[in-house]
C-alpha cells in the first residue's frame, strides 16, 4: 500500500485517488492470482481426467456389456442343464455296470490266475506227448530195421 505524497514534495503529485486506484490493482492482482492458481489446478485436474477417461476407453473393449452377459448367463443355464443330464446318465451308467458285475460274479469261472496255470499246465503236457510221440516213432524206426534184417540179430 502506498502512502500520499507529501505537500512540500517535488515531481509528479500522488493524491488519495490515485492510491485507492492502485491498491484496487493490487487487489485484483491478488484475485487474479489466486483465480489463476484454482484454473491452473482445475487445469490440472481436468488433465487428469482427461487420461482416466481414455484409460476407460481403452479398457472398455475388456469388459462385456449387458447384452452379453445375458447370452453368457443362458448359455450357463443350458449348460447346467446338459451337465445334470449327463450326471443322471452317468449315474444310470453306473448302477447297470454294478448290475453286471453282480451277475458276472455268480459265474464259476477261473480267475486270470488260474487260467494262466491251467495254460502254462497244459503246454507242459503239450510238449510232452511231443516228447513220447518222437520217442515212439524212435522205437517204431528202430522195429522196423529189426524186420527189416532177420538174421542179423539172433545170435547174442
Amino acid at each position: 500500500m502506498r502512502a500520499a505524497t507529501p505537500k512540500e514534495a517535488k515531481g509528479p503529485k500522488i493524491t488519495q485517488e490515485d492510491i485507492d486506484r492502485w491498491n484496487n490493482a493490487a487487489n485484483k492482482t491478488k484475485e487474479f492470482d489466486k483465480m489463476f492458481d484454482r484454473l491452473s489446478k482445475d487445469l490440472e485436474l481436468v488433465v487428469q481426467l482427461k487420461s482416466r477417461v481414455t484409460t476407460l476407453e481403452s479398457k472398455q473393449g475388456d469388459y462385456a456389456t449387458k447384452e452379453e452377459l445375458l447370452k453368457v448367463t443362458i448359455e450357463q443355464k443350458n449348460t447346467k442343464v446338459l451337465i445334470d443330464g449327463v450326471a443322471k446318465e452317468q449315474s444310470w451308467l453306473k448302477k447297470e455296470l454294478e448290475k453286471l458285475a453282480a451277475q458276472l460274479a455268480k459265474f464259476d469261472c477261473p480267475t486270470r490266475k488260474e487260467f494262466e496255470m491251467l495254460k502254462s499246465r497244459v503246454d507242459a503236457l503239450e510238449n510232452q506227448l511231443s516228447n513220447l510221440k518222437k520217442q515212439i516213432e524212435g522205437i517204431l524206426q528202430k522195429l522196423k530195421g529189426l524186420k527189416a534184417s532177420p538174421g542179423a540179430g539172433g545170435a547174442d
